[in-house]
């Protein structure tokens, strides 16, 4: 069971739910609805909580957490399960390596201890330590997606023309 202050949920959670909602909408080129991404980010940052605050071993909630995701991609935004199931793993994945590379970066770069920042009971100054993984993974969201339509763009240039990729 996770300790979370209350706080949390809009400080962090709320918009994690949001950006794991948008690399669902990206990846999935499914048409953008803001009402269903703004409904999904808010029941995805409670779900979170929720989740964390069960008295379960650590690393489960994130098992529930990825069927929870999985569900309402499914369900409220309309995404394929096919695409849905790969793109929720992926984007779990990605958020704990950023959340890991952020505190390897922290400790290791800037000579800082996060379980002293921790201790501190400070929500907005963990949260300041802990934003740069939610910004690290909207970055490659951005990255990822230009990739892809560069890409994209070249094949169906190549199809359309008639000539061969290579």
């Amino acid at each position: 069971m996770l300790r979370l202050p209350f706080l949390d949920i809009f400080l962090r959670l709320i918009p994690e739910g949001l950006i794991y909602c948008w690399a669902c909408y990206v990846f999935s080129k499914t048409p953008f609805d803001k009402k269903r991404w703004l409904l999904t980010g808010v029941i995805l940052g409670f779900s979170i909580y929720v989740i964390r605050l069960l008295p379960i071993n650590f690393g489960v909630h994130t098992i529930f957490f990825v069927i929870v995701f999985i569900f309402i991609s499914i369900t409220i935004n309309k995404i394929d399960v096919l695409k849905s199931i790969p793109i929720c793993l992926i984007s779990v994945s990605s958020m704990y390596f950023f959340e890991w590379l952020n505190v390897y970066i922290v400790e290791n770069l800037f000579q800082i201890s996060v379980s002293e920042v921790l201790k501190l009971n400070n929500v907005f100054i963990t949260q300041l330590y802990m934003y740069p993984s939610l910004l690290f993974l909207i970055f490659a969201i951005i990255l990822i997606n230009f990739i892809i339509k560069s890409i994209m763009g070249r094949i169906s240039c190549h199809v359309s023309d008639g000539e061969s990729i290579k």
